[in-house]
């Protein structure tokens, strides 16, 4: 009967601290989860909102690009300035500082750039003879509006974004008002590095 006891004793508080052990277990192994699932969503709503601040920062250098090429197609229609290219396009880099260069296409040759040094050789390309490149040109011309090309690798040995808008005088394709954004300018405008 005492070794009964002593049996019966014992196996109580076994069962007790067992039954203590998994039901704090449990709840640890809740707490964890919860803990985790609040990680994760921090996480997601942190990359939501570097991603949205990336794209602003994407869409404002490419607004820069649609006023500068919209400003230089203006001045061309309007004065036929094509002279003053350069005056133009140094007046125009200075207020959009993630612009590399701006160029004046005649028909679908390049015939001005700014700033010329290092961009020599992209004077003379007709940019329809190029079939690698010339789809974005020819869906401006189709649809009047700026677009993108690239990143590609340009005649002038680097990476960049070009866009290009088509310049009608009296309902006639005359060419193309067009803007450079080297890729690593870009990478730095859309705060991509960080």
């Amino acid at each position: 009967m005492i070794i009964n006891s002593i049996v019966h004793f014992v196996k109580r508080p076994v069962v007790i601290g067992l039954f203590v052990f998994f039901v704090l277990l449990l709840l640890s192994i809740i707490l964890t989860y919860q803990r985790y699932l609040l990680y994760k969503e921090t996480q997601a709503r942190d990359l939501n909102l570097a991603a949205n601040r990336v794209k602003e920062k994407m869409d404002e250098t490419l607004d820069n690009s649609l006023s500068a090429t919209k400003t230089l197609s203006f001045i061309i229609t309007r004065y036929n300035a094509a002279n003053d290219f350069d005056v133009v396009a140094k007046s125009i880099l200075e207020d959009n500082q993630f612009i590399d260069a701006l160029e004046l296409v005649k028909g679908g040759t390049i015939t001005h750039v700014y700033p010329l040094k290092g961009n020599e050789t992209a004077i003379g390309y007709n940019i329809f003879d190029d079939t690698l490149r010339n789809k974005e040109a020819y869906k401006a011309i189709d649809e009047n509006k700026l677009f993108f090309a690239g990143p590609i690798m340009l005649k002038q040995g680097y990476m960049a974004i070009v866009g290009r808008l088509p310049i009608f005088i009296d309902h006639k394709f005359w060419g193309f008002s067009a803007v450079l954004i080297k890729l690593s300018t870009f990478i730095n405008a859309a705060e991509l590095h960080s």
